[in-house]
């Protein structure tokens, strides 16, 4: 009697191993969901960061161009703005690594999901400074004093404004021209 009872509680019944290999399964099952749900996560930050590096690059390009803004040496070098459009001459980093002269675009495109702030230049075509936004506008600073005055409209000519304003959603970003702004 007692060789028998030894040998039967030695080892597992049948039922505890199946218990054993489905509480495995569902550990297992947990830790697969969890290091997807990590991998997600770290896809969805790695884009972010990406994005923020593009707008980051897009806005250094976009203060770079204004504060080279150049007037005065001829129609190529006329300021013009609307609140969708402004256009003026700068000068542009080439690909060779020197600087060249060249015409300037800041253009709000509509888009299916929203409007666009598009920089081009004839050097360089274009770059999407920012994606996807709901309102954007293009604002002209013409004096500082008293608060600042902002206009709509700033037409063709020798002149510049101080800054412009690119409005997108609730987000102003001001960038000041030249040496001056």
């Amino acid at each position: 009697m007692s060789r028998h009872s030894r040998s039967r509680g030695a080892g597992f019944t049948l039922i505890e191993v199946v218990v054993a290999l489905v509480v495995s399964a569902i550990v297992l099952l947990g830790a697969r969901a969890m290091l997807g749900e990590v991998g997600d996560d770290a896809l969805r930050i790695s884009e972010e960061t990406q994005r923020i590096d593009r707008d980051a690059n897009a806005e250094r390009e976009l203060r770079a161009l204004v504060l080279h803004l150049e007037l005065g040496a001829g129609e190529a070098s006329q300021f013009a703005g609307d609140p969708a459009r402004a256009s003026f001459s700068s000068w542009c980093d080439a690909p060779g690594g020197w600087q060249e002269r060249c015409a300037v675009s800041l253009t709000l495109v509509p888009r299916a999901h929203g409007v666009a702030l598009v920089i081009h230049t004839s050097l360089n075509g274009d770059v999407v400074a920012r994606d996807s936004v709901q309102v954007g506008a293009l604002r002209y600073l013409t004096r500082v004093s008293d608060g600042g005055e902002w206009i709509r409209v700033w037409g063709a000519g020798i002149t510049a404004p101080l800054a412009i304003g690119v409005v997108l959603d609730a987000d102003t970003l001001i960038v000041p021209i030249g040496e001056r702004g």
